[in-house]
């Protein structure tokens, strides 16, 4: 029954086909979250962009967007994701995220200013991965984490650093909340740990890492 009421105001606006209305006006309150999710459940087989004015609005919406798919689609299990619009490596990493998350029914919303940032875009982002027991030579992970805009110091405390001690690569992904210890014996990874930031004292131990890009790419790559 809730269902139902939810759906008629919009009834006549949600097409039957993957088409979608070039305009729609007067969408006041929540009914314009509404109408997203309407036609989010419509196009189930698409990626679906939002642009707002501000990064504000975008959270906003997709706050509202989520209670709506959770009310009409419990079982769902895409995501919905905020794009940046900020200029540090903090929101550059979150911003690859978002990208490299982006696919078939998942809502990515941001600010215009967001969309024409520079970002890599879906397939071109460079990304490094490593497991235990692959082979790679210490000079070609050194040139591997250049490469992806690694700045290398002596000890690592930010995001996008990265530092050598002989066979030991201490390295802070752009896009992990904790630094990884990568460390090989020969040319093979041993050992990948997570290590605290302040005691530089390792914690766990991982199968694997990924390790996305902490620069953005040139300007021409924003996405509109």
């Amino acid at each position: 029954m809730i269902r139902s009421l939810l759906l008629s105001p919009f009834k006549d606006l949600v097409p039957g086909d993957l088409g979608a209305p070039k305009d729609v006006f007067n969408l006041k309150g929540s009914s314009a979250a509404l109408f997203i999710t309407l036609l989010m459940l419509r196009q189930r087989d698409r990626g679906h962009l939002l642009l707002t004015a501000t990064e504000d609005e975008a959270g906003t919406l997709l706050k509202e967007v989520l209670f709506y798919r959770q009310l009409l689609d419990p079982g769902h299990r895409n995501g919905h994701l905020l794009l940046p619009d900020g200029d540090g490596i903090d929101s550059t990493a979150r911003r690859l995220e978002a990208v490299r998350r982006f696919g078939r029914g998942v809502l990515l919303a941001g600010s215009v200013r967001a969309f024409l940032q520079s970002t890599w875009r879906p397939g071109e982002m460079p990304i490094l991965r490593l497991s235990r027991g692959e082979r790679v030579g210490r000079e070609r992970l050194l040139e591997r984490l250049s490469d992806l805009g690694y700045r290398r110091v002596s000890l690592v405390s930010a995001r996008g650093e990265m530092s050598s001690r002989g066979w030991v690569f201490d390295i802070y992904p752009a896009n992990m909340d904790e630094p990884v210890r990568i460390e090989l014996f020969g040319d093979e990874v041993d050992l990948i740990r997570t290590f605290d930031i302040d005691t530089q004292h390792a914690l766990r131990e991982v199968e694997g890492v990924e390790v996305l890009g902490a620069t953005a790419p040139l300007p021409e790559y924003g996405w509109i």
